[in-house]
């Protein structure tokens, strides 16, 4: 080799492994703006009708109207959100989901007929997953994109 020619040398395996990093620390960081972002739209007091707590005497809360996000009583939906990470050789993945409230599909969609307890609803949707998610869907991108 002369003076004059020039050498370049790149580690592809430290590359990837740099690159890999870089993707698994941006699906994390979507996967929890989402979590969070959830977890404020199912903590704000609803515009619906006023009820009584239950187990006291003169508490009350006001729920969610139809088509509003649902009002936090207890804070079983809002504590529920869970984030899973799968990762193997080609994919790294992030689920966001709710879990142990078997009610959260109704308020999402709403629901109306029998339970499988025999309880009778019609019940109009209280929707916050999908919602919050389009609402966030161009931050999601943007952190995915490490921006």
């Amino acid at each position: 080799m002369s003076r004059s020619d020039f050498q370049f040398k790149m580690d592809t395996k430290k590359l990837e492994q740099f690159i890999r990093s870089k993707v698994e620390k941006n699906v994390a960081q979507a996967a929890f703006h989402l979590r969070g972002e959830l977890i404020e739209t199912v903590s704000k007091e609803g515009q619906g009708f006023e009820y009584k707590v239950p187990g006291t005497k003169s508490k009350t809360y006001t729920a969610s109207a139809p088509g509003e996000s649902p009002a936090v009583l207890f804070g079983q939906l809002r504590n529920s959100f869970a984030v899973k990470f799968d990762y193997d050789k080609k994919y790294i993945q992030a689920y966001i989901g709710v879990r142990g409230v078997p009610y959260a599909n109704r308020l999402e969609l709403g629901f109306t007929g029998k339970d499988s307890l025999g309880r009778v609803y019609s019940m109009q949707p209280r929707p916050y997953f999908y919602v919050t998610y389009e609402k966030e869907r161009n931050t999601i991108k943007e952190i995915m994109r490490g921006g």
